[in-house]
């Protein structure tokens, strides 16, 4: 009985996070240390991944090797970490290399290391948040917005080491993978819902395939307040979208033209400024010869000629 009872009792007791965080790491770090190849395929990791001090050193010489385009060995690697002052870099290596074996999937391996450091973050976030929260003291509202903003950022993380660590081995890259990764970078710079991110990734999509398309949909970005970010997505959409175009002055012929020529995708910024009042957005586009740009663009202003067209 009561061995039943110890047996039950180990059965739901939480694994220790750091141990497993370590032998994650250990696994991903002795196989790189002894088979320099596999350091490619581990592209996701910087030395900030790490959570044990001996790894992220060891990583921290073999990444610097791998940069200049060198090789290296359990001896080199141990020479390197004596120079910086690691004391008995010998034994930690053995330690680090004992019983590890290369597998073809590092790079699944590499994506757990980065998995298990953020959630070794959050349990750090989640003590912190506890005990502020227990603290009369503390200001609540503002823990509870801090742990908001920290959770949010960690979810962000969490999607992109999804996207980063790539499809399984032997599978095809799929139109959700592509979404996902145009999602993630998106993210990095603009706020939106989640709705709005689908929509925006689906119409950057949209522009590369629109040859299938029998109509196409027009981005209207807007928002109640100035500075909220739509210039800022209207540059991440012109480093995604197919043959992005940004102009400050185009004229109807200019228009017909470059359509017919380019098919271009035709990026506005401000136009609910310049066309308030105007009915037609299409009309306006050709008869009104202005459009304001943001001054960093330093977009050119495009005439036709007889002989084509003329940049400004």
């Amino acid at each position: 009985m009561s061995l039943a009872r110890t047996r039950t009792r180990k059965e739901h007791e939480v694994p220790d996070l750091w141990q497993v965080a370590f032998d994650d790491e250990r696994r991903v770090v002795g196989a790189c240390l002894l088979h320099p190849a596999l350091m490619s395929k581990c592209g996701i990791l910087t030395p900030t991944h790490f959570t044990n001090s001996d790894c992220r050193a060891v990583w921290s010489v073999m990444a610097e090797l791998h940069k200049q385009g060198g090789s290296w060995d359990s001896a080199s690697v141990a020479s390197e970490l004596s120079r910086q002052g690691t004391q008995e870099p010998e034994a930690n290596i053995d330690r680090l290399t004992d019983g590890v074996i290369a597998t073809v999937g590092i790079g699944r391996a590499a994506a757990k290391v980065r998995q298990m450091s953020l959630r070794c973050r959050v349990a750090r976030e989640v003590e912190s948040f506890q005990r502020s929260v227990l603290d009369p003291a503390s200001d609540l509202i503002q823990t509870l917005q801090s742990n908001r903003r920290a959770i949010e950022s960690y979810a962000a993380e969490f999607e992109e080491i999804i996207v980063l660590a790539g499809p399984n081995p032997g599978t095809s890259r799929t139109d959700s993978n592509v979404l996902d990764e145009i999602g993630v970078f998106v993210r990095r710079y603009v706020v939106l819902r989640k709705s709005e991110l689908l929509i925006i990734s689906l119409w950057i999509a949209h522009t590369w395939a629109i040859e299938a398309s029998e109509t196409t949909p027009y981005l209207a970005v807007t928002s109640a307040e100035m500075r909220s970010g739509k210039t800022r997505l209207l540059e991440i959409l012109d480093l995604l979208v197919r043959k992005p175009w940004q102009t400050g002055r185009v004229s109807a012929a200019v228009l017909a033209r470059k359509i017919e020529n380019d098919c271009p995708t035709m990026l506005l910024d401000e136009w609910d400024a310049t066309a308030r009042g105007k009915p037609g957005v299409c009309g306006d586009i050709a008869r009104h010869s202005e459009l304001r740009i943001p001054s960093q663009w330093q977009g050119l202003s495009l005439r036709t000629q007889s002989r084509g067209l003329q940049a400004d």
